[in-house]
């Protein structure tokens, strides 16, 4: 499959979306924390999160015992700055549009 349908594809849930937001902020963050933002079972945020893993828009890394996550910014991945760029865009238009309520 083509590497921009599988990351459409990877990005098109709304936990996945959280997730990357997660990210983008902390810039990186252990597994656990992000568990505990999220509110949900760890398994289903490891799942989730490799799927973005697979697709090289995170990685991750342990450290002192920890799975710790960050953007993948890997400079031959064109893809990944557009896909934050849009995520982070995204997130300030919900931000406006709630203020305005």
């Amino acid at each position: 499959m083509d590497m921009l349908l599988r990351l459409f594809k990877a990005i098109s849930n709304a936990k996945r979306i959280k997730l990357m937001e997660i990210v983008i902020k902390h810039r990186i963050i252990a597994l656990e924390d992000i568990v505990d933002i999220m509110g949900i079972p760890k398994t289903t945020c490891s799942r989730n999160l490799k799927i973005l893993e697979k697709v090289k828009l995170v990685k991750s890394h342990y450290r002192m015992g920890k799975k710790l996550y960050e953007l993948n910014s890997d400079a031959s991945l064109p893809y990944n700055a557009e896909i934050v760029k849009l995520i982070k865009h995204r997130k300030q238009q919900k931000s406006h549009n709630q203020h305005k309520k």
